[in-house]
């Protein structure tokens, strides 16, 4: 299975929707796909039953704002939490937002690992799909033309 497969059934999903006149970037059906793909891709390839992981898809666990803060997968060790997976699949209009997305990781890794209940040993994945060409909608949902995504530069926050 090709690493790239999470996201393309993801993209299946979200045309789907898009097809019925909806709109898919919000979607839990474009989600569960992304999700249930790369789920399936961890437990062959890495992460074996017989090794003692389990995989979990959309769980809550606590977070330092006080609340609790949903992930995208959540790999277990002998029923111990020891590795979460956070997975942007960008569809749309990705320099606009370029900025916002290099935030999203420095943020939502503070909102885990400022917690006191936070194991020792977690380990945390950000896997962002970013094509090589993206399209631009307008407010109709029209495409006005496509982009060459620039993602940020968000090498400095990885070296804290």
């Amino acid at each position: 299975m090709c690493i790239v497969k999470p996201y393309l059934k993801a993209r299946k999903s979200s045309k789907k929707i898009l097809n019925s006149g909806k709109k898919a970037n919000r979607s839990s059906k474009r989600t569960d796909a992304l999700n249930k793909e790369m789920k399936g891709f961890l437990e062959k390839n890495y992460f074996k039953q017989s090794d003692g992981y389990t995989i979990e898809c959309e769980r809550m666990i606590p977070c330092s704002y006080g609340r609790n803060f949903k992930v995208d997968i959540l790999v277990y060790k002998n029923e111990e939490l020891f590795m979460l997976f956070h997975l942007k699949a960008i569809e749309s209009s990705y320099n606009k937002n370029r900025n916002n997305y290099g935030g999203i990781p420095i943020g939502e890794t503070s909102r885990v690992y400022d917690h006191k209940s936070v194991p020792k040993n977690l380990h945390s994945v950000w896997l962002d799909w970013i094509p090589n060409s993206i399209p631009v909608y307008n407010k109709n949902g029209d495409i006005m033309h496509w982009e060459s995504p620039n993602p940020a530069d968000i090498s400095m926050a990885e070296q804290r």
